[in-house]
């Protein structure tokens, strides 16, 4: 993946309820194959994320 890294946005919102969201931008990637590869990346990386928060380290 390295040298198609393109340019990262994070943002975190407070939910009403007290959770917070957490959003990823991820821009300016090199070509759809890029961004493919990112979405897959990020949406594995984001589970593991949820996962230690929800439940602790294994």
């Amino acid at each position: 993946m390295s040298g198609d890294a393109g340019r990262l946005t994070l943002w975190l919102q407070e939910l009403p309820d007290g959770r917070t969201r957490l959003g990823v931008g991820h821009e300016k990637l090199a070509d759809a194959e890029a961004v493919a590869r990112y979405k897959a990346f990020w949406k594995e990386r984001l589970a593991v994320l949820k996962s230690l928060l929800e439940d602790g380290p294994r």
